[in-house]
């Protein structure tokens, strides 16, 4: 895999581009999400953030150890229209790590479950540094029945440096697993930022990405995700698979993301889109 191009970068608005004047901003927002500005006042849109989202971590650079240091920030309840806007919020879960983003093979962040059992997309930037262990970016949900247990939802990498990603589905004779591997491997000696992604369809197929382009695809004809009753975890899954390395800006939504969001939102940061020191 290549390096990513920006390596330092700081965080800017997502419109509301300014030459003179001011660019108005409501208290329901962080940034303006809208308008371009020659003189005067910018129109702003009316859209939260970070609607459609069930979570967006941050996770940032340096903490004291203490929920609130991944700075989770939630929109208006699924982004339905005709909903009043929200604040970004912290969602709180357990944290389990001293400080910063690292996660040291033992440390992990635990959030609060969701329902969604559709369409379901997450995204996340990742610096690995444990090579040739099985380990994990993210789960989602682990179900133990008589029949065996469900992890509806992973993203990780393999002993053999490769990306993997499984959804697990409701079969109509039980549960079926998806499993895709990366074509591209992680070289040993690869100390960079990557942006991974795992997009499932309901009754379409499933997706992997490194950096904006597709690894793997297969189709999958089941509609409903496994039943998820425990934890969604950001560096494991329920006691085992903890990672090694860094992450941030993990995301995750109850819609299928397009090819051409994904290279969107990696190119953002990583490509031609804005270039910011």
């Amino acid at each position: 895999m290549t390096c990513c191009g920006i390596q330092t970068y700081t965080e800017i608005s997502t419109g509301g581009t300014l030459g003179s004047g001011t660019v108005g901003i409501t208290t329901n927002f962080e940034n303006a999400s809208g308008g371009i500005l020659g003189s005067g006042c910018a129109l702003v849109s009316t859209n939260n953030l970070y609607d459609g989202y069930l979570g967006i971590f941050h996770l940032i650079e340096q903490g004291i150890g203490v929920p609130t240091d991944y700075f989770n920030s939630t929109g208006s309840a699924d982004g339905q229209a005709g909903l009043p806007p929200l604040n970004p919020i912290q969602v709180q879960g357990s944290l389990f790590w001293p400080t910063d983003n690292l996660f040291n093979g033992g440390q992990y962040v635990s959030t609060p479950i969701d329902s969604t059992n559709g369409d379901y997309s997450v995204t996340l930037w990742a610096k690995i540094e444990g090579m040739y262990l099985n380990r994990l970016f993210f789960s989602r949900g682990k179900t133990n029945t008589q029949t065996g247990e469900g992890v509806s939802i992973t993203l990780g990498h393999t002993a053999g440096n490769q990306i993997v990603g499984t959804v697990q589905v409701v079969g109509a004779s039980g549960w079926n697993t998806y499993t895709l591997t990366s074509i591209a491997t992680v070289d040993t000696a690869d100390t960079c930022w990557h942006h991974f992604g795992l997009v499932f369809q309901s009754g379409v197929g499933v997706w992997l990405y490194i950096d904006g382009v597709e690894q793997a695809t297969i189709t999958v004809v089941e509609t409903e995700l496994v039943p998820s009753t425990t934890t969604i975890n950001f560096g494991r899954v329920i006691d085992y698979g903890y990672f090694v390395g860094e992450m941030e800006e993990i995301r995750y939504l109850p819609s299928a993301l397009s090819a051409e969001w994904i290279a969107v939102e990696y190119a953002n940061i990583c490509g031609d889109i804005y270039t910011v020191a």
